[in-house]
């Protein structure tokens, strides 16, 4: 019987198993160097089966007498192409488990726990439901928290803030001490807060700490105000002082508006209560004019919604001063109104004048002045007739005084370019480099409605279709 001629070797697709494993190895082996470099010789024993220890890649290059798809010697394909390959993946993987509980600083992982009865639970009674308490409650956000949490929260804090008060000899309305001054007349009396030290000084630590202790000793009576299934996730010391800390900045605020009043005799309290009340009038300005815009809508069939958006905004309608701003109706300033032929000589003389100036903004279009304040005197005798219906004297309309475009605040939202005066915007808005332009008509507005605001009714331009 002749022979049989040897057949040339054949080359077989890479085993993915094995180059997965061959990739395991390599992440194992530059873990090890980083974190121990004194294992890496006694793994790379472990791993020489798997073809030596060190390794550069495990990209797919040619290699002799094998497949260009394999990385590895054919010695350790053979191995794992045969049944012995299966056992020495297996062996890998627990050799590896070995390795990782010999790893220096590895944590320790969690013991599981028995579970335990409670002795204070009897049969038939049903245990309270369990409120999962992750961290401190004052660090949940509010869709971590329910309402009640809330009002235990806001209930808590202002309890925190009066016992701090208390602790300081503060009174609403009266003096906030500190330590560099302004100064109490009962030294001794009272902890002396540290405002320009900061929240975390000791002092002020100290003061918290102990409005902190005073609470929690109140609400842990059996009359406390707080329901008792509430009482493990709110009373506790660290949730207290975190309250303590959160009511802390309003009273250095307090300290710092105080420290100011008396440094500049009260001008800039004066001057932040005027701008809020300037500010409130364009807001109230800009409430009733969308209110008023209602009617028009309905005559020019107009989208409510999308054109009291478009064409109403706080700063597009003015603003409504009054010398009553500082306190006081003197007479150089109902001097100046009559002077200008504002007011008459009887409302010149009486000190009690109550009159509104309203000034028109630098940057806005007459005519468009002209309508919002048509649709407010509309709405407003519409207000006034019901009011006089249902009432013996009715309301009384406050007098208002138009000073005419001398308002030069700039709006935070620029208005669309059909409100413009032509020649402010020819000669004035290119020298504002921040003015960001909007199209010439809103989306929501019919070109010719917009015409027909701001020009006379013989140049209204004919309806365009959108």
């Amino acid at each position: 019987m002749a022979s049989s001629q040897l057949e040339p070797p054949v080359s077989y697709p890479p085993d993915a198993g094995l180059l997965a494993t061959l990739k395991i190895r390599d992440e194992f082996l530059a873990l090890l160097r980083a974190n121990a470099p004194h294992l890496v010789e006694q793994a790379g024993g472990l791993l020489g089966a798997l073809g030596g220890a060190e390794t550069t890649s495990t990209t797919p290059t040619a290699s002799p007498g094998g497949s260009p798809y394999l990385s590895t010697p054919t010695t350790l394909l053979a191995e794992s192409c045969s049944p012995r390959g299966d056992s020495e993946v297996l062996s890998l993987a627990q050799r590896v488990a070995v390795l990782e509980q010999t790893r220096p600083n590895s944590p320790a992982a969690r013991r599981p726990k028995r579970p335990t009865k409670h002795v204070d639970m009897e049969d038939g009674v049903e245990a309270p439901a369990k409120r999962p308490r992750v961290g401190m409650v004052t660090e949940l956000n509010k869709l971590q928290r329910d309402d009640f949490d809330e009002r235990v929260k806001t209930y808590l804090q202002s309890e925190v803030r009066k016992q701090m008060y208390a602790l300081i000899g503060y009174e609403p309305g009266g003096v906030m001490a500190s330590k560099d001054g302004p100064y109490l007349g009962h030294p001794g009396q009272y902890l002396v807060p540290n405002f320009p030290a900061g929240i975390n000084d000791a002092s002020n630590v100290c003061i918290q700490g102990r409005a902190a202790k005073m609470v929690l000793d109140q609400e842990t009576a059996a009359e406390g105000a707080v329901p008792k299934e509430y009482r493990a996730s709110w009373l506790y010391d660290s949730v207290l002082r975190e309250l303590a800390r959160l009511a802390w900045p309003n009273m250095r605020l307090i300290w710092t508006e105080q420290a100011k009043t008396a440094k500049d005799g009260g001008k800039s309290k004066m001057l932040k209560a005027r701008t809020a009340r300037r500010n409130e009038r364009r807001k109230t300005r800009a409430s009733q004019l969308r209110l008023a815009i209602l009617p028009f809508c309905d005559e020019h069939i107009l989208d409510y919604e999308s054109v009291k958006v478009q064409l109403v905004h706080a700063d597009w309608t003015g603003e409504e001063w009054s010398c009553d701003e500082d306190g006081t109706k003197n007479a150089a300033w109902r001097d100046r109104l009559y002077q200008t032929g504002k007011i008459s000589l009887e409302d010149r003389d009486d000190p009690d004048i109550d009159v509104l100036e309203e000034k028109r903004p630098i940057w806005m279009d007459t005519k468009l002045w002209d309508w919002q304040k048509n649709l407010l005197a509309a709405t407003t005798k519409k207000s006034h007739g019901k009011a006089k219906a249902n009432s013996r004297g009715g309301l009384k309309e406050r007098k208002r005084v138009d000073l005419g475009r001398v308002s030069h605040m700039m709006p935070l939202r620029a208005p669309y370019n059909f409100m413009l005066d032509r020649e402010w915007k020819a000669k004035e808005l290119p020298k504002y480099v921040d003015w960001n332009e909007r199209p010439h008509y809103p989306s929501h507005v019919y070109p010719r409605v917009c015409d027909m605001i701001v020009t006379a009714p013989s140049s209204i331009t004919p309806a365009r279709q959108e």
